[in-house]
């Protein structure tokens, strides 16, 4: 009973921790899209490509070594830490000498200073990564909560003050910046555990043992999205890649908010089940078809009320990430069958499985994007085939479930197919408000109420397990709340 209650309060602090920091950025975001131009996202989006990549590398999968390790010593997290922070700056000084090339390539000479400044993050995030891991490992996400909505707000209030005074994409910079250092200081505070000048050789091999095929799953990963980006910036205009990042990010944050939380909560879960396949998939079990049940709706009813959302929050002059915003929103409504398995690949030390199902994803995902852009040099259309592609992998990433888990594809699918049904009746019911031309706000409202409507009462008239497992998590976690008050 202990390990149940553990575990819904973990995953109800893992939710805290993604939502909090998640909905100050989003407060965050929407003044700055009111005050700079789509060109300004463009930018950042370039810059992000390049630090994501780094970021990536320079981890090395080490961080997710520490959380799959049965027992971690202060010589495992010394020498990790110190490991991923000269991996960073190795590659911070890479991105230093190899900006020139990049600002070349787009013919935009302020791309050199710029990737020189916010590539200081990599080395940050780098020392960042093995403590965050840490923190996730002992589930401690509470502290996790802390330290990430504390940085936001401080890199958010900066933010603002500077794109209010002119600074237009020093100020989006500034925000990454800061957070990470924000981030840095109080995790130094709140890990319990502290590096200390100690490194193993024999360490760092067994943890990269694990770790490098993870990691490079992350840069396959990473280079799949950020070629993406690099390719609609270069076959379109970097106004276009602003309103093709912007339209990608909202649907994609929304949805990572619950598909993260229950992530950070899976795989340190999984992996102290790991030896117990029958709790292991009970587990696996409850988690799709909760997670399911909010994020398949939620994904299809941004998708509806995208053309209201857009107007409404960004203003008009975003109306042309519309459909980019709909296409990821749709792409995300498998995303916790994606989510959920690959979590348990990971736990039950299947990395070579992981990395192989990224690197056939990224590279067939990449050759038919690139072709769509070169031929169409349209933002909509090269969301579209990504929204395809991401879909069917989704799919393709539960077929080794049934050998590996005993948990076949043909199951996981019937077990959320009735969130599917429902989210897609919802969504044909919903359509027609918006023919209506009737005030944003007005439609949101109404399109909101009448899904919502249609979804719980279609989930209680089936009795969809889904309804009823959120039901019981729900009690337990008030029951739960209600006790500690009483204490």
């Amino acid at each position: 009973m202990q390990k149940k209650v553990s575990l819904i309060n973990s995953l109800s602090w893992s939710f805290a921790e993604q939502m909090l920091a998640k909905l100050v950025s989003l407060v965050v975001q929407l003044v700055l899209v009111r005050i700079l131009d789509p060109e300004v996202f463009g930018v950042l989006a370039i810059l992000l490509v390049v630090m994501q990549f780094a970021d990536i590398l320079s981890q090395g999968g080490l961080g997710l070594a520490i959380i799959q390790r049965s027992n971690v010593s202060s010589k495992d997290f010394s020498t990790a830490f110190w490991l991923c922070g000269a991996l960073g700056l190795v590659l911070y000084i890479i991105a230093f000498f190899g900006a020139p090339l990049l600002a070349d390539f787009y013919d935009r000479p302020g791309l050199t200073e710029q990737i020189r400044v916010i590539s200081i993050c990599v080395v940050i995030n780098s020392l960042n990564s093995v403590q965050r891991s840490y923190m996730q490992r002992e589930m401690r996400f509470k502290a996790l909560s802390i330290v990430n909505t504390t940085g936001a707000i401080l890199s958010g209030i900066v933010s603002i003050i500077l794109a209010l005074n002119g600074f237009g994409i020093w100020s989006l910079i500034a925000q990454v910046c800061i957070q990470a250092v924000v981030a840095f200081v109080l995790l130094i505070i709140v890990v319990p555990i502290k590096p200390v000048p100690s490194f193993s050789i024999k360490v760092a091999r067994s943890l990269f043992s694990y770790g490098w095929k993870m990691s490079a799953a992350g840069i396959i990963n990473t280079f799949y999205y950020g070629a993406v980006d690099l390719i609609v910036g270069k076959t379109c205009t970097i106004d276009d890649l602003g309103y093709y990042s912007q339209g990608r990010k909202w649907p994609v944050t929304a949805t990572s908010i619950l598909s993260n939380s229950i992530a950070n909560v899976l795989f340190p879960a999984f992996s102290l089940t790991k030896d117990n396949m029958g709790e292991f998939r009970r587990i696996m079990h409850k988690s799709l078809v909760v997670s399911s049940f909010v994020v398949v709706p939620f994904s299809f009813l941004l998708f509806t009320s995208a053309p209201a959302l857009i107007s409404f929050f960004f203003t008009d002059k975003w109306l042309k990430s519309v459909w980019v915003f709909q296409m990821f929103s749709l792409s995300g409504s498998l995303g916790m069958m994606r989510v959920v398995n690959l979590r348990a690949y990971m736990a039950i030390g299947k990395s070579d499985l992981y990395l192989k199902l990224h690197a056939m994803e990224a590279g067939v995902g990449s050759i038919f994007v690139l072709i769509v852009c070169l031929t169409t040099h349209n933002i909509n259309y090269a969301a579209t085939m990504y929204c395809f592609i991401n879909l069917l992998f989704s799919l393709c990433f539960l077929l080794p479930a049934k050998r590996h888990l005993g948990y076949s594809a043909r199951n996981q699918i019937k077990e959320i197919a009735p969130a599917l049904y429902l989210s897609i009746l919802a969504s044909l019911l919903c359509c027609p408000i918006s023919y209506f031309k009737l005030p944003a706000i007005v439609t949101l409202v109404l399109q909101g109420s009448l899904f919502c409507i249609v979804y719980l009462l279609g989930s209680k008239i089936i009795s969809y397990e889904g309804i009823i497992l959120f039901g019981s998590i729900i009690k337990k976690q008030t029951h739960r709340i209600d006790r500690d008050r009483q204490k």
